[in-house]
């Protein structure tokens, strides 16, 4: 429900509220404690982390190499919302998982975002990405409903059956 609520408010004004990202944020911790205990997870969203530090990192510097100049690319390029919603999200999954899932719901949005504004005309030029991305995680966190506690998404033991 979170995650829907979350694709609504981004859709429809590029607002999302505190508090699904709060709830998002402490379910996420709560079911990865539950299932790994606090030790791993605290080593699994920090290395999470990292990873998002790294990439909005090289993404910042790409924007300023852009554009020639010193700028503030929040909320011009990258929301503050977008890269709360990640902060958020990262609690759920194990690095492996993690690293997959968040690649891929980039994609996802990407081209669900181009799609939407072929065939429909739209009030906003920037992309929902948490909106997008939220139903993304959605769809994987249905699909983990399906899977036996054996091939895990969120926890990553999906990546080891693939090899």
């Amino acid at each position: 429900m979170t995650l829907a609520a979350i694709f609504v408010q981004d859709f429809r004004s590029r607002e999302v509220s505190v508090y699904l990202f709060a709830i998002l944020f402490f379910l996420g911790s709560a079911y990865h404690i539950q299932q790994s205990g606090f030790a791993e997870f605290t080593q699994q969203i920090t290395i999470n982390y990292l990873i998002l530090v790294f990439q909005f990192g090289l993404l910042l510097l790409y924007l300023l190499a852009s554009r020639g100049k010193i700028y503030n690319p929040i909320n011009k390029s990258l929301g503050i919302g977008d890269i709360v919603f990640f902060l958020c999200i990262v609690t759920w999954f194990k690095v492996e998982a993690f690293i997959l899932v968040y690649t891929f719901s980039l994609v996802f949005s990407l081209m669900v975002w181009y799609l939407i504004k072929f065939y429909w005309s739209v009030r906003y030029n920037t992309v929902p990405l948490a909106g997008l991305a939220s139903v993304f995680f959605l769809i994987v966190f249905i699909l983990e409903m399906f899977l036996d506690n054996e091939m895990s998404i969120t926890l990553g033991s999906f990546v080891y059956d693939l090899q």
